[in-house]
């Protein structure tokens, strides 16, 4: 399709050297400030220092091979969903589109750049824009649906909200807050991604009104065209969606077995986090801590959520842990899950881009060639 040869034409064109730069400073220094107001709050800095002189470094060696295996984990969950669309993608490649699409996210406020990166690689590896869009759509919607899930669902069975302490609390009204909107939107995207046919025949419509307007020339002619475009994009990204969701049920069960184990190896790497500094804490406290940060740090207007994820953490695990060891655990723990992957996704964007550059390169020598020949 045009639209795709267009995107595979210039990396350029879908991830701007200079915007990302740029946003990558603001998120660096951001982050670096968060560090700075949450070491301020401490009020005891030898003890923060004493306990990381006791650090178990073989558990943070754990928590960073933990984290390692959760990322192949989400890559398994997009990987599953292309070859459910009949797409077949390396999966070297899937992981690093997962990889990169986390540094766009974590450069981005509302974590919102991440998904069109992804569909940039996906297209790179061969897939129209159409069904890539449906798999990463999808991919976002069990994501999300599955967070939504053990938010509500480790605190009932951990009995966290039945609970009287002032940590369940603070838990039990964050979740009631924000849990609703996260579910509304999930099925809006589910329901609009099913049912998006009337926008591909509001579109189609148009084109045939336009197919007789001055023989296909001028404005009208590119108006068509961007129409006719549109309505097969939204019709390839339908019926794959439609496939994905009513057709395909061992695949999306193995999509959903994958999303749990990302998030289940996510929110260990935080508790392991805990254990290496000697802290002992229940395990589905932490996770469910956890849950409830992710989801108001995604919806912060601020890149990848700095700030509400630091200032979150601290106000839930100060009910628990000592107030030191909580901003010693922000900071190991931001590191691990926010640091590392900002700078892994930063080589396996950069190695997209070169990757797209020289196939580009390759395509426009190829043709010479031949004439020479």
């Amino acid at each position: 399709m045009p639209a795709d040869d267009e995107l595979r034409k210039s990396p350029e064109s879908v991830l701007p050297s200079t915007g990302v730069f740029r946003a990558s400073l603001m998120a660096t220094l951001f982050g670096l400030l968060v560090f700075v107001v949450i070491f301020s709050l401490v009020p005891d800095k030898s003890r923060m220092y004493r306990a990381l002189s006791q650090t178990r470094w073989p558990v943070m060696a754990l928590a960073v091979v933990v984290l390692a295996l959760s990322l192949l984990a989400d890559a398994g969950r997009l990987w599953f969903l292309c070859k459910g669309i009949g797409a077949t993608v390396p999966f070297g490649r899937i992981v690093q589109g997962i990889m990169a699409s986390n540094f766009v996210s974590l450069i981005t406020p509302f974590v919102s750049g991440g998904a069109p990166c992804i569909v940039w690689v996906l297209q790179q590896c061969g897939v129209d824009m159409s069904h890539a869009s449906a798999a990463v759509v999808a991919g976002g919607v069990i994501s999300q649906s599955m967070l939504v899930m053990l938010s509500v669902v480790i605190p009932l069975l951990s009995g966290i909200f039945r609970a009287t302490d002032a940590f369940a609390h603070l838990l039990w009204i964050a979740t009631v807050a924000v849990v609703p909107v996260y579910l509304i939107g999930v099925i809006l995207v589910a329901i609009g991604s099913y049912r998006i046919d009337f926008i591909q025949r509001l579109a189609s419509s148009w084109e045939a009104r336009l197919a007789g307007v001055a023989h296909g020339k001028g404005f009208a002619g590119k108006l068509r065209s961007l129409l006719k475009t549109v309505a097969e994009g939204l019709h390839g990204y339908r019926s794959s969606f439609s496939v994905l969701a009513t057709e395909r049920p061992s695949i999306l069960a193995r999509a959903y077995l994958c999303s749990f184990l990302y998030f289940t190896g996510l929110f260990t790497v935080g508790y392991l986090t805990l254990v290496a500094l000697g802290v002992q804490v229940d395990y589905l406290r932490a996770v469910a801590a956890q849950v409830v940060i992710l989801l108001v740090a995604s919806a912060t207007p601020t890149p990848g959520g700095s700030g509400a994820s630091e200032f979150g953490a601290y106000s839930l695990f100060t009910l628990i842990i000592p107030r030191e060891v909580v901003a010693l655990f922000i900071v190991i723990w931001r590191i691990l899950t926010y640091w590392l992957l900002l700078f892994t996704g930063a080589i396996a964007l950069a190695l997209a881009v070169q990757t797209s550059a020289e196939s580009i390169s390759r395509r426009k020598l190829r043709p010479a060639t031949s004439r020479e020949r």
